[in-house]
């Protein structure tokens, strides 16, 4: 049984649950409830306190006294002695165990624990978060990518594990989780096993101002009245001042301002660096391959082949490049394009074929000419048969030379009477008037002359009806007259009218004349219609018509007109049989002279006939040579006696061409029709390329294809993408700008933790003063105030929580999801049994530690077996899946227990990250061993320096001591790390390092402490400086010197690290392989954390034979067990010491080839045309430089050194660099940046559009840089 007591107020009564099994069941709880009744009470004396005990035994004293060793006592007699016991012990774990007792019994349904039980779906890596909305970020603290990442994969349910290597900010992490919690009104425990490691968390809470909403407890007792007190204040404040609200509207305006500027940041960085999905290459990696281009690039402009080669992606452009740049030399001077000689069949190039092509195509040509030059002459007519025509003017050209006028002239009026008509069965219309004329004559035969009187010359004038009349009236006359005549009045009348005619037309009228008027009325009557068909006719041959009183001479004028016809008829019919009668009859029509033209323009039919058939002659061994539309239209040219083509012309013109013309056209067909369209643009650069030589040709097609792809591929990706084309002054304003937001941001962040308590989940004023008394009866133990505070609202207003799993377990009530997130530092120290009570009490577990550094100690401490006694019987009270759950929690309980500690557990459970930036070391070297060796060389590291300046500097030196190692220690190392420390102290207290001090095992650190002290006290000087070594603190934070061994560093950092490796050759010179701790199971991870302690200097003080150490190095193998690391890390160690840099970097190639997971990170120079630009200008200037400084995040594509310092003084980033973690404009422009410059001060940033558009104007930047900072002998 335990009593804790302080100022007469009992703090702590511990009853031994081991008691139990002494005292048995019954008895031990009646001691409990003695003890009950006493915790019960606010203050106690030792007095009451063995007052109380009398009820339990005999009371051996009532005041304090020594231990009593004898005792008479009887047989089961109980008797209490008070006694104290003082000892100084890191006592942990009855609390825990009980919990865990009672944690049998509890479902860990929703809470952390139930993920570490396997309960829930596990998953190996943690997802990459989505971008949250700006006002949803709450980071104070400056933090880098993967840090960030961290804190927003923490929100997720599934709870996650950080892997934080040494140096990589795992507190400053936790820091911006809390934040981030505070920000969204979570709750959150942290948990660590060591009291340090809570008070750097703290520390950094309270640099934040972030103390006022954490409670950080490290003493149950000793902390209540500070914890209670700083609640009273402020909730006094909180309810007494106005709660301040203006931050909030600004920090919307602020974060949308960010989201605006890193957007467009964003938009610029992933337009620059995306690949294009048609041709596989980002815009940056593009300009590149033109600056390459352009670098030896002295060939034309073709933009016309840029519309070709739009479309196509590299392999496509590859393809048409090989398929084209083989048949340049033949296509150029084939002039295949829009050539005539298209018009020709594809035909054999060899000699024979050409020579006979061109001789038949050149007499062709010739007798066209001819042909042609005959065309020239007007000809009216042509002739496909001369022979007729040469018969016809052989027989009747003659005649119709003499023809007389008189002929000529009837033939004008009477030839189309002798032509057929459209009825070619018909007469001839000049037949049927010889015909009519014919009968017309008989006729006239058949009349009586003699009746013809000069009564006939008057009565032809009359008409029809009166001739009709007098001649019915004349018949009657003559006719004889009957007896009865006289008689007859109509025979009267019609005599009187007779002879009144008679008498009119100056004749007797008597009746003698009466028969002969009759006579002369008959003849009329029969003399008429042949006179009138007479006239007709004559009218009809448009010759003279005869008046009506012509007399019968009018037989004469039928008979010549029948003549006339008759002889035209004969010339109608020579006419009409002369081929091409028309013009004949034409001619003949219209004279002589016409005539002799006719036969003139035969003579010229004959002509043009006979250069046709020439023609014709000469074109038919073209058939094979000519394509079939040619052909076909030379044939008709000349048969129609027109122009032959001009297509003839183009090609004689051409004719030179048509060797290469003949072997190109073979290879079309195979080419596609992109070859052939691309060839056809380039045909408008036919004389830039008849400048170059023709076995330069296909070389310079290439370059020029590829320049013009490209060109076009860049015009497409900016028209695609217009923020490529913003101006890098505009880019640098963004980035400022952005840069001062992020600040206030933060600011404002940092306001919002202190300010947005949620009053309205406080209890009253009244409520709280109950609570939170210091002193008197009434006033609460600090588990109590917890217990009555929580329901008040007190995780509201203080929402983090700091403490040790101890402090846990006795003071936060077993309540599961108490906590909306409990965080584990340093997981790696904490065995798993601590934790559990812990994981409980939070809804999700964040656990932060390093695999590769040292796993909690089992010294003094034994694991509680929960394997043992497992309670299955179920409370009945649980669902049926509530029972499953905690059915299966208990049966994984085991497999968690098996687990060394709490981060191996994590691994398997939760899902991991990783913080991947190194800011301890100042020298890379320090880190690189374990980076590779242990951290598949994932972390970057920002320092660089030159490797003149890493000789000189030694940030690893070693230092062989050869000493002898016996009784456990090495006397000669433990004396020279003394002296190398008494050589650092030679420095100022202003410039002096802090120092530690590690030895390989407990008696060599002993040892070594043991002669610091002789040495102070013979040296006054040293004595002065080993007191106030310390006492040192650096901003707030223990720096004093420590001598520790390599079990008892890790958390430690000093600026240099002082290591005796103990071990070495005995008296007799005899090296064992037994390393202590560092040769066992594990002993690589106290290596790793020993040597990464410092952040300046690690001096090496050694008296281990590197080589006898493993056979590591001795068979070129790779390390395995801890030993092989101690080998190779000495051996890097002494390389780099020495300036051995080669074989430093090979033994990190060796140790990396350790891991299944290696990255590839050589520091190989990479293909870049556009860096290639920039270091043959960065040569021209005659400065000391470095290509491709640096890998991962912090990679810079050149380091240019300062010959004064031996520092890099500038670096250059040729835009900016591609890196996951590098996503979003903050981390790649402002916060990498700001890492950057810590050690190299000026960061210069040049554009690939910049340097191919205004090449020169970016040249003179950065000269003027490298002027500015350099020293005035470098600059000129």
């Amino acid at each position: 049984m335990c009593f804790k007591e302080f100022n007469r107020i009992l703090l702590y009564i511990d009853l031994k649950t081991a008691l139990e099994g002494i005292l048995g069941k019954t008895l031990y709880e009646g001691w409990q409830s003695v003890i009950d009744e006493l915790l019960s009470r606010s203050a106690l004396t030792t007095l009451e306190v063995m007052d109380a005990l009398t009820a339990l035994g005999r009371v051996l004293s009532q005041q304090v006294q020594n231990l009593p060793i004898n005792v008479d006592t009887e047989r089961g007699e109980v008797c209490f002695a008070c006694s104290a016991v003082l000892f100084d012990v890191n006592f942990l774990g009855q609390s825990i165990g009980e919990e865990l007792n009672r944690l049998k019994k509890l479902s860990p349904v929703n809470t952390a624990l139930e993920t570490a039980l396997r309960l829930k779906p596990y998953q190996a890596f943690a997802d990459i978060p989505e971008k949250p909305v700006e006002l949803d970020r709450y980071f104070s603290v400056a933090s880098d990518p993967s840090q960030e990442n961290a804190v927003l994969q923490a929100r997720q349910e599934s709870g996650l594990l950080i892997e934080g290597p040494p140096g990589t900010g795992k507190s400053q992490t936790i820091v911006n989780m809390v934040g981030d919690a505070i920000g969204r009104n979570k709750t959150v425990l942290i948990v660590c096993q060591k009291k340090a490691a809570l008070e750097v968390v703290y520390k950094r809470l309270a640099a934040e101002g972030l103390d006022a909403r954490s409670i950080m407890i490290n003493d149950i007792n000793a902390d209540r009245n500070t914890v209670i007190n700083s609640i009273r204040e402020q909730l006094d404040l909180l309810f007494k001042s106005p709660k301040r609200t203006d931050w909030i509207e600004k920090r919307k305006q602020v974060a949308a301002k960010i989201t605006d500027l890193e957007n467009r940041l964003d938009s610029y960085h992933e337009a620059l660096h995306q690949q294009d999905p048609q041709i596989w290459l980002s815009y940056r990696e593009l300009i590149a391959e033109l600056i390459g281009i352009n670098k030896d690039y002295q060939l034309f402009a073709a933009p016309q082949l840029r519309s070709v080669v739009s479309d196509c992606n590299p392999q496509q452009l590859m393809d048409l490049e090989n398929e084209c740049a083989p048949l340049v030399r033949f296509w150029l001077p084939a002039c295949y394009e829009n050539s005539p000689l298209v018009h020709l069949k594809a035909f054999s190039h060899d000699l024979a074929t050409l020579e006979d092509f061109k001789k038949f195509f050149t007499y062709f040509l010739t007798v066209e000419q001819l042909r042609i030059d005959k065309l020239s002459s007007r000809a009216r007519f042509e002739i496909d048969n001369p022979k007729p025509y040469q018969q016809w003017i052989e027989t009747e050209g003659n005649h119709f030379l003499t023809i007389s006028e008189s002929i000529r002239s009837r033939l004008v009026k009477w030839l189309p009477l002798f032509k057929p008509n459209a009825d070619t069965s018909a007469e001839l219309e000049s037949d049927l008037l010889i015909n009519q004329l014919t009968l017309l004559q008989e006729r006239l035969a058949l009349l009586n002359e003699s009746s013809w009187c000069d009564l006939s010359l008057k009565l032809c004038l009359l008409e029809s009806d009166v001739l009709n009349d007098l001649s019915d009236k004349a018949r009657l006359m003559v006719m004889p007259k009957p007896w009865y005549g006289f008689l007859s009045i109509k025979r009267y009348k019609t005599k009187r009218a007779l002879l009144a005619f008679l008498a009119l037309q100056g004749e007797l009228p008597n009746l003698e004349s009466i028969p002969k008027l009759y006579n002369a009325l008959v003849f009329e009557q029969e003399y008429r219609p042949i006179r009138q068909e007479i006239q007709a006719i004559c009218a009809k041959l448009q010759l003279p018509v005869p008046d009506n009183r012509t007399n019968l001479n009018i037989k004469n004028i039928v008979s010549e007109i029948v003549t006339g016809l008759q002889e035209v008829k004969k010339w109608a019919e020579r006419i009409m049989a002369a081929p091409h009668c028309e013009e004949v009859e034409k001619s003949v029509l219209q004279s002589k002279v016409a005539f002799e033209h006719l036969l003139n323009d035969y003579n010229a039919a004959f002509e043009r006939y006979e250069s046709r058939k020439t023609s014709l002659e000469a074109l038919l061994p073209l058939v094979n040579y000519f394509e079939d539309t040619l052909y076909g239209y030379c044939k008709t040219a000349i048969e129609k006696n027109e122009v032959s083509s001009l297509l003839l012309i183009e090609i004689n013109r051409v004719l030179d061409t048509l060797e290469a013309y003949q072997y190109f056209r073979k290879r079309v067909p195979q080419l596609s029709a992109k070859a052939i369209k691309l060839f056809e643009r380039l045909r408008f650069y036919q004389e830039d390329l008849n400048c170059l030589p023709v076995t330069e040709l296909d070389k310079s097609f290439r370059q020029l294809l590829n320049y013009e792809a490209k060109q076009t591929w860049k015009t497409r990706i900016e028209q695609d993408n217009p923020v490529l084309l913003t101006n890098a002054d505009e880019i640098q304003q963004q980035i400022e700008s952005l840069a001062t937001a992020d600040e206030e941001i933060r600011e404002l962040n940092n306001i919002l933790f202190r300010h947005n308590i949620p009053v309205d989940k406080l209890a009253s004023a009244r409520e709280w003063e109950d609570i939170t008394r210091l002193t008197g009866q009434r006033a609460r133990r600090l588990r109590e105030f917890v217990e009555q505070g929580e329901p008040l609202g007190l995780m509201s207003l203080r929402p983090i929580w700091l403490m040790n799993p101890d402090i846990v377990s006795r003071l936060l009530p077993l309540k599961a999801g108490l906590f909306d997130v409990v965080i584990f530092d340093e997981a790696s120290q904490m065995p798993v049994e601590y934790a559990i009570p812990s994981l409980y009490r939070g809804k999700v577990a964040i656990v932060s530690g390093d695999e590769k550094q040292m796993p909690p100690s089992s010294f003094f401490s034994a694991q509680v077996e929960l394997e043992e006694d497992l309670d299955l019987n179920l409370n009945t009270e649980l669902t049926d899946e509530e029972q499953q759950e905690v059915l299966q929690g208990q049966w994984n309980s085991k497999e968690i227990m098996d687990c060394p500690d709490l981060l191996q557990l994590a691994r398997s459970v939760l899902p991991t990250t990783s913080l991947q930036i190194h800011y301890r070391s100042a020298y890379r070297e320090l880190i690189d061993f374990s980076n590779a060796a242990f951290y598949m060389n994932q972390l970057n590291i920002p320092v660089r320096h030159p490797l003149n300046t890493i000789k000189q500097a030694q940030p690893i030196e070693y230092i062989w001591a050869n000493g002898v190692y016996e009784q456990q220690t090495n006397p000669k190392e433990a004396n020279t790390v003394v002296q190398v420390v008494s050589e650092i102290w030679q420095q100022s207290s202003s410039k002096r390092p802090s120092i530690g001090v590690v030895t390989f095992n407990k008696k060599q650190a002993d040892l070594i402490e043991k002669i610091f002290y002789e040495k102070a006290a013979q040296d006054k000087t040293f004595a002065t400086i080993y007191k106030e070594e310390n006492q040192r603190v650096d901003n707030g934070e223990d720096m004093s010197i420590f001598i520790k061994n390599v079990e008892n560093v890790q958390g430690d950092e000093r600026d240099i690290i002082v290591f005796s490796t103990t071990f070495g050759c005995n008296e007799k010179g005899i090296f064992r392989r037994n390393f202590g701790v560092l040769g066992q199971q594990g002993g690589e991870r106290r290596l790793n954390v020993a040597i990464t302690r410092a952040r300046k200097k690690v001096v090496l003080v050694s008296s281990m034979p590197i080589d006898d150490i493993s056979d590591m190095l001795s068979g070129k193998q790779i390390p395995t067990t801890p030993r092989d690391y101690l080998q190779c890390y000495l051996a890097y160690a002494k390389a780099l010491s020495e300036g051995d840099f080669e074989y430093s970097k090979d033994l990190l190639n060796r140790v990396v080839g350790n891991s299944q997971f290696v990255i590839e990170r050589a520091e190989t120079k990479r293909q870049d045309a556009f860096l290639d630009d920039v270091e043959a200008f960065i040569q021209s200037m005659g400065v000391g430089y470095k290509r491709q400084s640096g890998n991962g995040v912090f990679a810079l594509d050149f380091a240019i050194e300062d010959p004064a310092t031996k520092l890099y003084s500038i670096g250059i980033e040729c835009d900016a660099p591609i890196n996951p973690l590098l996503t979003h404009a903050r981390s790649r422009e402002i916060w990498r940046q700001s890492v950057l410059k810590h050690a190299i001060p000026n960061i210069l940033r040049i554009s690939s559009h910049n340097w191919y558009e205004n090449k020169e104007q970016e040249k003179k930047r950065l000269k003027t840089l490298v002027e500015t900072v350099l020293t005035p002998e470098v600059s000129q």
